[in-house]
């Protein structure tokens, strides 16, 4: 594998994700077999926060990117994925709550069909605050949401 991709993959810390970094910037730009950039990776195995922002500002378009089945980062979000690292993909892209993968989800689909509650409770209430016509949309996705998954 790929060397960012199997140190983020493995837990790295903060420390060894720079220093490939430093030694490598392009690292952050390489894409693995499933075309997963080392930000999918970091986000969907519960990387810390320090580590997802060390390769959003190494390559900040990361978070724009998918893999092949069309998933962004915040498509990925794990169990382990704390609220902070849902509010930097949100942050750093606000329009990925909007983005649908292949099959037509949402990124919060994804975290409820993962039963992934607290990644599906921090999308929701970040949600609320993703910009391009106000609440709205994202109040009316919600809902949909909750109607549709109640155990959410």
């Amino acid at each position: 594998g790929l060397p960012l991709h199997r140190a983020v993959l493995s837990g790295a810390s903060e420390a060894v994700v720079a220093a490939l970094l430093q030694a490598y910037p392009e690292a952050a730009k390489e894409k693995d077999g499933g075309g997963k950039l080392p930000l999918h990776c970091a986000v969907e195995y519960g990387a810390s926060g320090a580590v997802v922002l060390a390769l959003l500002q190494a390559y900040p378009e990361a978070v724009k990117e998918k893999d092949k089945n069309g998933w962004l980062p915040l498509h990925c979000v794990g169990s382990g994925a704390s609220v902070a690292v849902v509010a930097a993909l949100l942050q750093a892209y606000p329009e990925a709550a909007k983005e649908k993968e292949f099959l037509g989800k949402l990124p919060l689909h994804c975290a409820v069909e993962k039963r992934r509650r607290g990644a599906a409770a921090a999308l929701r209430r970040l949600g609320r605050r993703v910009g391009g016509g106000g609440a709205g949309a994202s109040e009316a996705v919600v809902a949909a949401l909750q109607q549709a998954y109640p155990e959410a």
